[in-house]
């Protein structure tokens, strides 16, 4: 019962109480707030929508569901939709019964939706409402509200992942949808294999290779909510007859009118079209065309979401600046009669911009990211958008940060007091800041900054920038981790991508990589075809990929090696996925012969002829195909490089004809190569696309574990990610084959067991944590697996299997050193800073105790590891000699408190049981008939108890505090979150009955209100239920976990955790967490658990006043009427049991462990003493009625003194003679 005080405590600073648990399929939950957003998460998902409507705010919960074997056909997704409304109420999506959706959207802020089933598209007013078609794909045979693979792979580049080609007008009045043809474009067979399924599952997916004639062409159409008719748009284009791509879609609002404004590009994408759509004229007028300079192509992200005005919008569009052309925002005004009037670019600097984020209207200001002031920095700049604003020229709102000078998720408010909200993601590591830039008259024309947040100005990224100048007279941006600098010889490896318009070098927060770590350095590189320098350099690779970059990338990295010298050139390695497999296959072949000693290419792209036709012809145009690079002709020097070819066999990307021509090739030129069919990545891949910078699907941990029973936790899900995007390459320096999980760490597990042989024979002494060491040093130096912990399931696992478990040593063998005082001395060094290291981590944990066993360190004392079946195990102890008394140090042993806490928790829970058990049965066997409804009321609070001790057993939580966080574990039989919010829930049904308890007390004190027993029975019944139920509501549905909160609390557990409990831990899936202070600072509370700590603390402080009152009352009244001094005393004796002492023995140490986190202070040995006072209250509880009632006392009394002690006749409840003697009874 002390644990519940301490959660409540808690929440009310704003901590968020979090149950994680692996014993069940946990449900993933993302906010989503109604607005036009599309949805982020392929997995099985639970979406919170408040959605505000005209009878205000109704909230709902939306589920998707997927169905297991869409996967199988990548570009059709299957999925099912369950709206539910409060608790019980739900609303499955569809039409008839059939529920298999393709796509689903809400309208913005409103309580309307739609959603695609079997190509058509429904709109529904609200999910209680029927839905309207507002397509027919029966009747004209077209697909409608979907967009085929290379849609959604290339142009709107996975934003619209279940939200399909709809679009929503800002007052959901209107809804737009995309619509083509079936069979419009070329198709590319997918093969399916299972272990599942006899036969391979064939489907021929759409999919335009390069030069292909036939490429999916979409028609627009607008329905109205109002009319309910649907009219498809006559697009008016200079040349309607050629084909034009769809690039982009958005509503805008126009001189007052909702208005769809589309893009059009031809086949090379080098010329767009601005179109508007007005439903009223059934038309999409032509707005503005511009063609784009030889070398330029269109963006498409430069054409979603239109930022706009009331007479104009913007979008982004190259602009000549000095010797360059850099992307700028231009403005295009419109007419009312929508027309177009004139266009102008906003004041702007030598740079690139990225994206627009917002217009301000009152200031007349423009919001964008920009590469600059370097190439590698991304930050928030404003710029006039015209005249009557206080900006004279473009300006960086956020240079003053010198330490986030790389943002994303930018967001700036467009009315109001001016607020930007960001997320600074380098080169320190992400945190999310807001702040409040202001300009006037005064600051000529600047941004000055008021309550903005401090950032980490001392932090020094690992990672060091640099240019170099190559010999064609352009310039290499370089990024080298340069590793362990106490080596003086290092290997290096190359990363690299490479693509048209991205960059490798960047001032994001990048950890080191975790495939090599500080033994290996690591470098990026951007050159000719990259962002970020102008029209100049990107523009370089138009028209001729594969070439330029390569040939720039290599004399880059040849010029590096030369720079530094200790970055050994003859350990030179490569690695890169998709675009990046492609570069790492074309620098092998472009550098002399073993210039790279190993390579890892991931799904390469051997010839571009062979890829999806809209990529490849936005940056080699109507280039011939004979002239596209082919990676496949020489390969003769891969003879001299180790070379790791990875590729899924179901990649709908980069299809496996690329690695099998490579494969052709390499085995014509008689070359050994490794290969990896990486069938688990693969599958990963097939998931819906979205925000992934290597254009690559997702799935979920729940979909992934189906397929691949070895991905069990989330951290396994990231490292397979891991290794698909960049490989293990120092597996392949390390010349270590075995690339799968369960090969590599049964590799691992007979290493161990080598080791642990040599250490039984020895007669060392050793345990479980020195097994896990050994297991995670030797993962180290093998390099078997990433991020590898050597957990307790995998430690019980390797025992289990090695025949290894724990025995009493049955003989002490005491062995004689020969003396080497050198080596000697050494060791007493080593083991004094040891020891010294150990006492400074852990000042207030361990009780020492100094033996001369030569055992040190140990944690139990008389056990060892040995083999099961072994009757004998001898235990060789050798003494540690000192070449003089005063360097000589005493091995430690170190005592472990858990055992002593579990013997407790026995006790204890025996004795409450024993307590309560006896009180039921005094109260069933009683003979005293005047108590009345109290004996009711008295077995719901005896058998209340006893079902607690017992949840409590089952559960066994203990609570412990670190810095700013509280945690608590299960360690009871049962783990489950479930059973977490029973015990809480049961935990709650005590407020109540002491309640009732009380004032039946108080109600005996006034004959007018005994006629009301009944109904404080009922009364009571009923609350219990209640509280039963909110309590457990509270603690499964407002203090369950997020994504939030699990990000916070992981970095915890990233090593040896200090605490005498949880000495083990790994991951924080196993835990109740509380974390005071988003981001473990103080930014502000959590306001999800705020809510929840309301309702509780008000429950308790209602309870404990009410108690508290009717004390005082009874006391009152007990010092003024009794005419016994033994009642008086009773009374008070009630009144501090239980009253004042909860107080000392429950809540104040709750209170401290809460408060002293907020300070930052640890105390996890208070972790000792919390679990038993969780005990303590059952059994005073059974004992303090059994001695506040004459009866059951003297029963009691009967019992211990084995009937010595007569019962005396009349025997009555106290209170009850109490208040007949106030009315003259005897």
């Amino acid at each position: 019962m002390i644990v519940l005080p301490v959660l409540i405590f808690a929440t009310i600073i704003g901590a968020p109480v979090i149950a994680i648990h692996r014993d069940f399929d946990y449900p993933y939950f993302a906010d989503h707030d109604g607005s036009n957003n599309d949805f982020s998460h392929s997995r099985v998902t639970r979406e919170v929508s408040s959605v505000n409507s005209q009878n205000g705010t109704t909230k709902y919960k939306t589920e998707f569901i997927e169905i297991p074997s869409s996967h199988k056909e990548p570009d059709r997704i299957l999925f099912k939709v369950i709206i539910r409304k409060a608790q019980r109420t739900s609303y499955p999506v569809g039409v008839n019964g059939s529920r298999k959706l393709l796509a689903f959207k809400w309208a913005p802020n409103q309580v309307k939706y739609s959603f695609v089933l079997n190509d058509n598209v429904y709109y529904v007013s609200s999910p209680e409402q029927r839905p309207i078609k507002v397509s027919d794909h029966e009747r004209d045979g077209l697909i409608h509200g979907t967009f085929d693979w290379v849609y959604k792979e290339e142009i709107f580049l996975r934003e619209y992942i279940r939200g399909g080609a709809m679009w929503f007008s800002p007052s959901a009045k209107y809804l737009a949808y995309a619509s083509r043809a079936v069979n419009s474009s070329e198709k590319m067979l997918m093969t399916t294999y299972s272990r599942d399924e006899r036969y391979n599952y064939n489907y021929n997916m759409e999919y335009p290779k390069t030069g292909e004639k036939r490429i999916a062409e979409f028609s627009i159409s607008i329905w109205s909510a109002e009319k309910n008719k649907s009219i498809t748009m006559d697009v008016q284009l200079t040349n309607p007859k050629s084909f034009h791509y769809l690039f982009g879609v958005s509503w805008v609002t126009l001189h007052g009118k909702e208005l769809l404004l589309t893009t059009w590009a031809n086949r090379w994408q080098n010329e767009t079209s601005l179109t508007i759509c007005d439903y009223e004229k059934a038309t999409c007028s032509l707005i503005y065309e511009h063609k784009y300079m030889h070398g330029q192509w269109a963006d498409p992200t430069g054409h979603t979401n239109i930022i706009h005005s009331n007479s104009s919008f913007f979008i982004l569009l190259p602009n000549s600046v000095g010797n360059n052309s850099w992307q700028h925002v231009a403005r295009i005004f419109v007419t009312p009669d929508l027309k177009f009037e004139s266009i102008s670019f906003v004041p702007s600097g030598e740079y690139d911009i990225t994206a627009i984020v917002e217009y301000r209207p009152t200031e007349n200001e423009i919001f964008y990211t920009a590469q600059a002031p370097h190439p590698w920095n991304l930050h928030v700049y404003a710029s006039p958008a015209g005249e009557n604003s206080f900006l004279k020229t473009d300006q960086c709102v956020t240079c003053a940060y010198s330490n986030c000078t790389y943002q994303g998720s930018v967001e700036v408010s467009r009315a109001h007091n001016l607020m930007v909200h960001l997320t600074c993601r380098g080169p320190s590591k992400p945190y999310r800041t807001t702040f409040f830039p202001s300009v006037s008259a005064q600051s000529d024309g600047k941004y000055t900054y008021t309550n903005s947040e401090s950032t980490d100005e001392n932090y020094e990224s690992e990672w060091k920038i640099e240019t170099i100048v190559l010999n064609n007279g352009y310039e290499a941006i370089v990024q080298i981790f340069h590793g362990d600098l106490d080596l003086n010889s290092i290997p290096v490896t190359l990363f690299v991508y490479g693509a048209p318009g991205f960059n490798k070098v960047s001032d994001e927060y990048k950890p080191p990589p975790r495939s090599t770590g500080n033994t290996t350095a690591a470098v990026h590189i951007d050159v000719r075809g990259s962002s970020g320098r102008g029209w100049n350099y990107r523009s370089q690779i138009y028209g001729r990929m594969v070439t330029v970059e390569v040939e720039d990338t290599y004399e880059a990295m040849r010029m590096v090696l030369d720079k530094y010298p200790r970055l050994d050139k003859h350990r030179v390695g490569v690695q890169g996925s998709s675009y990046g497999g492609t570069l790492t296959t074309a620098l092998v072949e472009v550098a002399p012969e073993g210039f790279f000693k190993c390579a890892m290419a991931g799904a390469p792209v051997t010839n571009f002829a062979l890829y999806d036709a809209t990529y490849s012809e936005r940056y080699m145009a109507d280039t011939a195909l004979s002239a596209y690079t082919d990676l496949t002709l020489n390969v003769t020097k891969f003879a001299h490089t180790k070379f790791l070819l990875v590729h899924g066999m179901r990649d709908d990307n980069v299809h496996f004809q690329h690695s099998a021509l490579l494969i052709e090739a390499l085995q014509n030129a008689d070359i050994q190569f490794g290969l990896m069919m990486n069938e688990a990545y693969a599958f990963y891949r097939t998931g819906q696309k979205l925000r992934n910078p290597g254009k690559e699907g997702c799935r979920s941990l729940t979909s992934m574990n189906k397929k691949f029973r070895w991905l069990k936790t989330d951290q396994d899900l990231r490292t397979l990610v891991h290794y698909g995007k960049s490989g293990c390459i120092i597996a392949i320096i390390a010349g270590n084959k075995p690339t799968n999980r369960n090969e590599q760490l049964r590799l691992l597990a007979e290493a161990l067991d080598e080791e642990v042989t040599a250490l039984i024979d020895s007669g060392a002494e050793f345990h479980d944590y020195i097994l896990k060491e050994m297991a995670i040093a030797l993962n180290e130096k093998k390099k078997c697996w990433p991020k590898f912990t050597a957990s307790e399931r995998w430690i019980r696992q390797w025992k289990s299997h090695y025949r290894v478990t724990g025995r009493h040593i049955t003989k002490i063998v005491s062995v004689k050193k020969k003396k080497d005082e050198g080596k000697i001395k050494e060791q007493v060094d080593e083991l004094r800073a040891q020891v010294q290291q150990i006492v400074e981590e852990h000042p207030d944990i361990y009780i020492w105790n100094c033996d001369q066993t030569g055992m040190v360190k140990e944690a139990h004392g008389k056990r060892t590891l040995a083999r099961k079946g072994v009757k004998q195990v001898v235990c060789v102890a050798q003494s540690v000699e000192a070449t003089t008394s005063s360097i000589t140090l005493l091995p430690i042993i170190g005592m472990d408190g858990y055992t002593y806490l579990v013997n407790i928790q026995h006790v204890l829970t025996l004795a409450s049981l024993i307590v309560n058990f006896l009180l039921v049965n005094f109260i069933i066997r009683g003979r005293n008939k005047d108590i009345g409804n109290y004996r009711m009321l008295l077995t719901c609070f005896a058998i209340n108890y006893f079902v607690f001790t017992v949840v409590h057993y089952l559960t066994y939580p203990i609570a412990e505090t670190h810095p700013n966080t509280f945690m608590q574990r299960s360690h009871g039989p049962i783990k489950s979150l479930f059973m977490q919010c029973i015990y809480i829930g049961n935990y709650g049904t005590s407020f109540p009955l002491l309640c009732a308890n009380f004032v039946y007390r108080v109600m005996v004190l006034k004959s007018n209100l005994r006629e009301h027993f009944n109904k404080l029975l009922v009364g009571t019944v009923l609350a219990v239920i209640a509280s039963f139920g909110l309590w457990f509501f509270v603690a499964y549905a407002l203090f369950s976990q997020d994504n939030e909160s699990r990000a916070i609390t992981r970095e915890l557990f990233e090593g040896r955790f200090p605490s005498p409990i949880v000495h083990t831990v790994h991951t924080a899936d196993l835990y109740v967490v509380a974390v005071y202070w988003s981001g473990t600072t103080f930014d502000g509370p959590r306001w999800k658990c705020f809510g929840g700590a309301i309702i509780l603390v008000t429950i308790m402080s209602t309870v404990y006043g009410t108690i508290t009152t009717c004390s005082v009352v009874i006391v009152k009244h007990t010092t003024t009427h009794a005419k016994s001094t033994g009642s008086i005393r009773l009374q008070r004796q009630l009144f501090t049991c239980l009253t004042i002492f909860p107080l000392a023995t429950a809540y104040f140490p709750a209170g401290f462990c809460i408060f002293a986190p907020i300070l930052g202070v640890s105390w996890p040995s208070i972790s000792m003493v919390l679990p038993n006072f969780c005990c303590l209250h059952p059994l005073f509880d059974g004992l303090v009625v059994m001695l506040a009632i004459t009866e059951y006392r003297k029963s009691l009394m009967q019992l211990v003194t084995c009937g010595r002690v007569k019962k005396k006749p009349n025997a009555s409840f106290v209170s009850h003679n109490l208040s007949s003697s106030y009315s003259g009874k005897t």
